[in-house]
């Protein structure tokens, strides 16, 4: 791990949360974990889970002919619901992981829906915004895509004590 920056004080019921400042991917920042242990997350999904929360599917409408529409639509068993996403599997519906990731559940989205929260800058309606070299993006080229950046240790030092001011304990680590 690289620098570790955080806030010198501790609060009673201060929420506390570390980002990180992944130096190997532009100073992009992450939430509770890095870049990669995102990536590595994809494997970590089940069937159940991607069909439903990624795709957005019902699984309980398709009760009355659940195996075959699986077999047809997924190439699994019902028996395979809670099983986890193979390498394959990853690699076929990467587009729709990495879309879900990078505007839900993943680091990049869950730094910019805390910072966004935070109010520490005049953002438009998406919560585009920028200030002492900390930057909100959400980007709709390509497909939607929530991103925050932060540009060295003097801004991260600016995030720290502004995030402490609104009651968040941060973190920042350069890795």
């Amino acid at each position: 791990m690289g620098t570790v920056m955080s806030s010198a004080g501790d609060k009673p019921n201060q929420e506390r949360v570390t980002l990180y400042v992944n130096t190997g991917y532009g100073n992009e920042v992450t939430l509770g974990g890095t870049m990669d242990d995102d990536i590595d997350s994809f494997g970590d999904v089940t069937w159940r889970e991607f069909i439903e929360d990624y795709r957005h599917e019902e699984i309980s409408s398709h009760l009355h002919n659940l195996d075959e529409w699986l077999e047809e639509e997924y190439g699994i068993s019902a028996g395979q619901l809670d099983e986890n996403l193979d390498e394959k599997a990853v690699d076929r519906y990467y587009t729709d992981l990495s879309f879900h990731q990078d505007n839900s559940s993943g680091g990049n989205a869950e730094a910019f829906d805390l910072l966004r929260s935070l109010e520490l800058f005049p953002m438009d309606r998406d919560g585009n915004g920028a200030a002492h070299g900390v930057q909100l993006d959400q980007s709709t080229a390509n497909g939607p895509r929530k991103t925050v950046w932060i540009a060295d240790q003097v801004a991260a030092k600016w995030l720290i004590e502004q995030a402490a001011e609104r009651g968040v304990l941060l973190e920042v680590v350069f890795a």
